[in-house]
């Protein structure tokens, strides 16, 4: 009875490795598709910052 136990017990194993292998490139993939987001949100958002700058340095008055 043992040896179903040991034998039962590896493949459940086997099973688990090959299953939780395509969750961990799924989450992989998540994590990637996510943070490429993120940094192109960002540099809009760095460019946006920058082009406007520039029109508030023009409307700003100048004090002597």
């Amino acid at each position: 009875m043992r040896i179903n136990r040991a034998i039962g017990l590896g493949i459940g194993i086997l099973v688990l490795h090959m299953m939780m292998s395509e969750v961990f490139n799924g989450f992989e993939d998540t994590l990637l598709a996510t943070f490429d987001t993120t940094q192109a949100a960002l540099g809009a958002v760095e460019q946006s910052i920058s082009t406007s700058s520039l029109s508030i340095k023009n409307l700003a008055p100048r004090v002597p």
